[in-house]
């Protein structure tokens, strides 16, 4: 099976193709002596991938760094660390954050609706404008 990551919505920006070979060692080791036959096709080098990204514009330094503790390490201590040192616990506590505020938003209004207290609606927009912009976020960090 082969997958298409084309540019700039891949790992790298930029063009790739994945394959996935069902097999015994035999059968991946003969697709890969078929393929390496074949013109301008060659297996990635350790580190390529990222170094791409990076290079692309993907990844920040930090984010590189981060990637690098992450695959080193040898505990799960080690991989939090890296995880928070990535800025990956900033982002999710603040989604976090955002959507638990969203959810209880919208238990009170259901709740207390029927008292006909419109406090809670005024404030609707303000709490989902920030929902709103948590996915307009998300979404950016996918096409990059």
């Amino acid at each position: 099976m082969s997958v298409v990551f084309s540019s700039p919505r891949s790992y790298t920006g930029e063009d790739l193709v994945e394959l996935h070979v069902h097999g015994s060692r035999a059968v991946v080791a003969g697709v890969l002596d078929d393929l390496s036959l074949r013109p301008g096709l060659r297996q990635a080098e350790r580190g390529e991938f990222t170094m791409r990204a990076y290079a692309n514009g993907k990844l920040s330094l930090y984010e590189v760094e981060g990637l690098g503790s992450l695959l080193t390490a040898d505990t799960s201590r080690e991989r939090v660390q890296a995880l928070e040192s990535a800025g990956g616990k900033e982002v999710l506590e603040e989604w976090r954050r955002v959507l638990v505020g969203g959810m209880a938003h919208a238990e009170a209004i259901i709740d207390f609706s029927a008292d006909g207290d419109n406090t809670d609606l005024q404030d609707t927009g303000k709490v989902w404008g920030g929902v709103r912009e948590k996915v307009r976020d998300l979404r950016e960090r996918m096409e990059r």
